[in-house]
């Protein structure tokens, strides 16, 4: 390799003294650079294991010091006599004989020097490919790129003689026309080794691309949030559709005057004025979707109460988020009395959004809503508002006790609202959610990537498989959200000739089964499934951008940079992860089932739940693989095969999952206790026969689970005073 280099020298500095002319030296320092690279790329193959990062700092140094040795060599040697071309020749004939080349071969043939130059192309391609296969690693494209430039240049130095006395330009733009075929031809070569480099490497960029955007939105004054985003488009498109509710339909200008009024109202009303929380127990109306609006204006926090919950666990959401008030409708007065002389005692105002109120002690808001001014809204209110600040509670059962308000900032509402985005929502879909919108797939995803990208989104109050395809052509629509369980019901309902009688294109959800999947588009067509993982209280997630059936995700070597997870070993009978000698956590082998953590960094943040530190703090597994790291638990068991694609496999803790909703089997004990005649309650999730949802596993061996599933249900036993009795369905 060093004969090789002195010998490009050599060669150069003759062409120099032949042809007088100052573009010789862009020829040898073309030739020494080609020959250094490969010597490089050849010769130093512990960099295929190195950083790609570190490789493209490098690269930007050789380039620059490449520019500035050409100049400076030119602007030294550029107007030297024909003394000094003579001595600089003779240098280059004691270089050439130095490496004991035929001196005869300097004016041989440039045809053989330019099949010698393809012949060392192509063997420095291959070599590097073959180290490439050997460490499976991105370091190797490194060299694969170092040794294919270093052929290429050599190559154009000795074949084409006569750039030597060209332009220096003329060599730069042909040197970059050939860096960027050869990057190309490298990359497509790597695919035949590496098939999902594209579709990583695409999705890493996109993901790159969401983050920053959302960080630089954020670090504005004043920031630019979501709900700046859905202002930007009630500006932009005032007449566009945001909201389609049964017969109704919704500009986002009218959304935009019904929240400026509403805000006022809060504003007046409630004593909002910038911070704080109010909770909002609504089920899917539009006047949800407004509420959200006009208290983002004010800089107030929304807290997301199921629309289902009463008694106990009602009182119990409320008071988690701590609100100021509690807002309401006449369709759930009922639940609201159960839990209202409690609120009141907490000193927590209770309000219907409806024209009268059935409840006394309840005041109805509509009307001084509709009597106040829609002028946009000071953002004096919003002054105080960052990434950190918290946006909105979302309640989840995670793996024990009563629902937790998980802590949602406004930098996480950016990024979930952006996913819908990066599966492929644009400004002109029409999007189907059926999904409850006190869940952060129904509100963040649904609603939230609507704005995001300036779409329509068609709001029912409640899934109903019979009505989901009429409703799909009667609104147009081009996106519907899912959980698993949803595309089954609709797999099980009797076919019809108008299956396919549809314009949705793609389909966004979690939960969906492999068998499922392939099911729904063998019947209902060719519709693309972006199916994703996340927590609502996570600090990370995957798409599973490939199309892969089964799969949530992809552990894609590029995001690990940026989002450091892994699946460690997890002993299901003492509920807790499996440690080696030293205390540390052990990583499962592809194929093995293992617990998903993530670990919490600045990019990835845990910000727990609300008003309960103790369960954050059970949440975070400390000392995983080093001293004082900390990770988040998920929670969920999943299995990474070779391919690197993820698969969820179950839950842990005592969480059964049921209809779309994780069910926390205490919740459900805490229900039946309260009933007189129950003696004693014990509750976990069994297998169910019919059904692909089921709990925790390995009940007691005395129960007798065929009993108990007689009538498909996914609870465990009652005691009674009378003994032990089926719990019926309802």
């Amino acid at each position: 390799m060093l004969s090789l280099l002195l010998g490009a020298i050599g060669g150069g500095l003759i062409l120099y003294g032949l042809w007088g002319h100052s573009a010789a030296i862009g020829s040898a320092l073309l030739a020494a650079i080609g020959g250094g690279l490969i010597l490089y790329g050849l010769w130093d193959y512990t960099a295929a294991i190195g950083s790609v990062l570190w490789a493209s700092i490098g690269g930007a140094v050789l380039l620059l010091a490449s520019i500035g040795a050409i100049l400076l060599l030119y602007n030294l040697w550029g107007h030297m006599g024909a003394i000094r071309t003579m001595l600089l020749g003779s240098i280059g004939g004691g270089l050439l004989l130095y490496t004991l080349w035929d001196y005869t071969a300097a004016i041989g043939s440039v045809l053989w020097a330019s099949i010698g130059g393809a012949v060392l192309l192509l063997a420095s391609i291959g070599l590097s490919l073959s180290l490439c296969t050997l460490w499976i690693h991105m370091g190797a494209i490194r060299t694969v790129l170092l040794a294919a430039i270093g052929g290429g240049l050599l190559l154009y130095t000795l074949w084409d003689y006569t750039a030597a006395i060209g332009s220096v330009l003329w060599a730069s733009i042909w040197g970059a026309v050939l860096l960027l075929a050869s990057i190309g031809a490298a990359l497509s070569l790597c695919t035949l080794w590496i098939p999902y480099l594209y579709a990583d490497l695409k999705a890493f960029l996109t993901l790159l691309s969401s983050s920053l955007r959302s960080r630089w939105r954020l670090s504005r004054r004043p920031p630019l949030t979501l709900l700046r985003r859905f202002l930007y488009h009630a500006g932009r498109r005032p007449q566009h559709p945001m909201l389609l509710y049964r017969d109704q339909l919704f500009t986002y200008r009218d959304m935009d005057l019904w929240s400026n009024r509403a805000a006022r109202s809060f504003a007046l009303q409630l004593g909002c004025n910038g911070g704080g929380c109010v909770a909002v127990f609504l089920p899917n109306v539009p006047v949800y979707v407004c509420t959200w609006l006009a208290l983002a204006k004010l800089g107030c926090a929304m807290a997301c109460i199921n629309c289902n919950l009463k008694g106990r666990a009602l009182l119990h959401a409320i008071r988690a988020a701590g609100p100021a008030a509690v807002l309401s409708c006449n369709e759930l007065h009922v639940a609201i009395e159960e839990v209202l002389p409690a609120l009141q005692q907490d000193g927590v105002r209770v309000f219907y959004l409806d024209p009268t109120s059935p409840t006394p002690g309840v005041p109805a808001l509509q009307p001084h809503i509709e009597s106040c001014s829609d002028d946009p809204v000071p953002d004096r209110y919003r002054t105080g508002t960052t990434g950190s600040s918290k946006a909105v509670y979302i309640y989840t059962s995670g793996t024990t006790g009563l629902p937790k308000a998980a802590v949602i900032t406004e930098m996480k509402v950016l990024l979930v609202a952006s996913l819908a985005q990066m599966c492929g929502l644009r400004g002109d879909d029409v999007v189907l959610t059926t999904l409850p919108l006190y869940h952060s797939a129904g509100l963040l995803i649904g609603v939230g990537g609507c704005i995001e990208v300036g779409a329509t989104c068609v709001l029912r109050s409640k899934f109903s498989a019979s009505q989901f395809w009429a409703d799909c052509r009667k609104y147009n629509v081009t996106v519907i959200q899912y959980v698993g369980e949803l595309l089954r019901y609709l797999c099980n309902t009797p076919k019809s000739p108008s299956d396919r009688d549809h314009n949705v294109r793609l389909a966004i959800g979690n939960g969906l089964r492999g068998n499922v999947w392939t099911e729904f588009l063998q019947r209902f067509g060719p519709i693309e499934i972006s199916e994703f993982y996340g927590a609502t209280e996570g600090n990370a997630g995957f798409i599973n951008y490939t199309g892969k059936v089964g799969a949530v995700g992809r552990a894609n070597v590029f995001l690990k940079v940026f989002s450091s997870f892994e699946l460690i070993q997890y002993d299901v009978e003492q509920d807790e992860p499996v440690r080696n000698q030293d205390g540390f956590c052990i990583r499962v082998r592809p194929g093995e089932t293992g617990l998903l953590v993530i670990r919490i960094t600045r990019n990835t943040p845990f910000h727990g739940y609300a008003g309960d530190k103790s369960r954050t703090e059970k949440k975070i597994l400390r000392d995983v693989f080093d001293k004082g790291d900390s990770y988040f638990n998920s929670g969920d068991l999943l299995m990474m095969d070779r391919e690197r694609f993820l698969y969820f496999q179950d839950r842990v803790g005592d969480t059964f999952r049921w209809k779309g909703e994780n069910v926390a089997t205490t919740e459900v004990e805490a229900a039946l206790s309260m009933v007189d005649f129950i003696q004693e309650v014990n509750v976990y999730g069994v297998a169910v026969p019919g059904e692909q949802q089921r709990g925790a596993e390995n009940p007691p061996k005395w129960l007798n689970l065929e009993l108990l599933t007689q009538n498909r249900s996914p609870l465990g036993f009652i005691t009674t005073k009378t003994g032990l009795r089926r719990h019926q369905d309802g």
